[in-house]
């Protein structure tokens, strides 16, 4: 995610909800989190599904 967001800054980041799927590409949950995040947090606007559960305790 930081090479995508070195080439490119992007007006909208759009995350519909943080679950354990791909979780074994990272060392721990929260690492994933903080990954899943980097693009919508870099974003001058965030769209995000206030009905998942996970995403309701960050925004």
């Amino acid at each position: 995610m930081d090479f995508i967001l070195e080439v490119a800054k992007p007006d909208y980041g759009i995350i519909l909800n943080i679950s354990e799927n791909h979780i074994l590409q990272f060392p721990d949950f929260n690492v994933y989190v903080n990954e899943k995040l980097k693009l919508p947090l870099n974003s001058k606007n965030i769209i995000y599904n206030r009905d998942d559960p996970k995403l309701k305790e960050i925004f």
